[in-house]
């Protein structure tokens, strides 16, 4: 007949895993789904990190930043290669600027440096 829960208890599995693997199958499609994934996901990543004492947030978007904003204010003192393509990280000379003038990359930086600011301040 019909494998009941207490059946499969008996054989080792506690009862939560007895009934997710009793339950129909349209209960547990919502596991399945990707965002259920990425969250599950996310929350064993932060658990493993935490159990190593390291830190559970991303650092590579802060030193992203951190590196623009030294970019941009090397450039203020000296012509040097800089990063044009994050993802490439292709280089590329500056074209000279008149002093005074401020390129697009420049009010960028200062956008950045703002916000690295107010971020750091909250």
């Amino acid at each position: 007949g019909a494998v009941s829960e207490e059946d499969v208890t008996q054989g080792g599995m506690t009862p939560a895993s007895a009934r997710h693997a009793l339950a129909p199958p349209e209960e547990l499609a919502h596991l399945l789904h990707t965002s259920h994934r990425h969250e599950t996901g996310g929350m064993v990543n932060a658990a493993i990190l935490a159990s190593q004492a390291q830190e559970v947030s991303a650092k590579l978007p802060m030193l992203l930043k951190m590196a623009l904003w030294q970019q941009h204010h090397l450039a203020r003192h000296v012509t040097a290669p800089h990063l044009v393509h994050l993802v490439t990280a292709e280089l590329q000379l500056p074209p000279p600027v008149a002093h005074g003038s401020l390129s697009a990359a420049s009010l960028q930086a200062e956008e950045m440096e703002e916000e690295m600011l107010d971020t750091g301040s909250g």
